[in-house]
């Protein structure tokens, strides 16, 4: 059963199709299978590597820590099934650029040691092109994904620096720029947590959606940040005290695994990005509110 996973994934890679049924199992058999739970670490960051990984099932969660006043991390890219991670370490001998953890349980990876695989590749020359063509293809596309989210990035870092009269200002321009920076045809809509009437209020739409909430969740984290369908995504702007708005978005067609995963990430940045300035927001208007009252009443309020 594990040497037809091996087989299986290595199927799902363009430069195998390049190479005889025959020599893809003797390549199978340079691969180490290793199984994580969910949350544990399959390399830290800094740390040294000889190895490259394949993803045979489950998911990866590729990390970066930032140091300042207070250590944060930040999702880079979510890896799925024929993924490849910790490719740079068969080019350059250099420290993990970033952390990698099992994002699911059980996580199966396949690990190819860097003397296993210039072992096979030598008795397999024709093959050598076509292997590093797929990583150069790999390292393009994410190269490509992280151009794209940091410039989608740098505008939304605009918009949260201006001054906005209200809370639904905010998320109308927040969404309007978010619908307009991801690639392809999207449409979105936006929504805030009323506490007074303990209700959802509807704030502004971009396109048209053909999604719809047939049971809008209540305001807790749980509810939130999941694929209602292959091009619909649902996710939440949290608070200190819950989510305190979310926004909903549709692609014009249908993604693919990779592809949602990438946008997944993508999407949980900026709705990070845009919970703090809603947050802020919120609480200069309650302030306002509380000047108010304390001019038209006195200082009771």
């Amino acid at each position: 059963m594990e040497s037809q996973k091996k087989i299986e994934t290595l199927k799902s890679l363009s430069f195998s199709q390049r190479i005889p049924p025959k020599k893809l199992k003797e390549f199978s058999e340079f691969l180490h299978p290793l199984s994580f739970s969910s949350g544990e670490v399959i390399f830290e960051q800094g740390s040294r590597g000889d190895s490259l990984f394949i993803v045979g099932e489950g998911s990866v969660r590729i990390e970066k820590k930032s140091k300042g006043k207070e250590e944060s991390v930040k999702p880079l890219a979510l890896l799925g099934p024929g993924d490849f991670l910790g490719e740079m370490a068969l080019i350059e001998e250099v420290p993990r650029s970033a952390r990698a953890v099992a994002a699911h349980t059980p996580t199966l990876l396949f690990q190819l040691e860097k003397k296993n695989l210039f072992q096979w590749l030598k008795s397999q020359p024709k093959t050598t092109i076509s292997f590093f063509v797929e990583l150069v293809r790999i390292l393009s596309q994410r190269l490509r994904r992280t151009t794209q989210e940091l410039t989608l990035l740098a505008d939304f870092s605009t918009h949260i620096l201006k001054r906005y009269a209200s809370s639904q200002e905010f998320l109308t321009q927040a969404l309007k720029q978010i619908v307009s920076g991801l690639e392809g045809a999207w449409s979105g809509e936006a929504f805030l947590y009323n506490e007074f009437n303990q209700d959802w209020e509807f704030v502004s739409r971009e396109g048209k959606l053909t999604q719809k909430l047939s049971n809008v969740p209540p305001p807790v984290p749980s509810s939130f940040n999941r694929w209602l369908s292959p091009s619909a995504y649902l996710v939440g702007l949290p608070g200190a005290s819950g989510i305190q708005g979310y926004f909903l978005f549709e692609s014009s067609s249908p993604l693919s695994s990779q592809e949602k995963n990438e946008t997944t990430i993508t999407l949980l940045t900026l709705a990070k990005l845009a919970s703090s300035c809603l947050e802020n927001i919120r609480h200069l208007e309650e302030e306002t509110l509380k000047n108010r009252l304390k001019t038209a009443h006195g200082t009771a309020f």
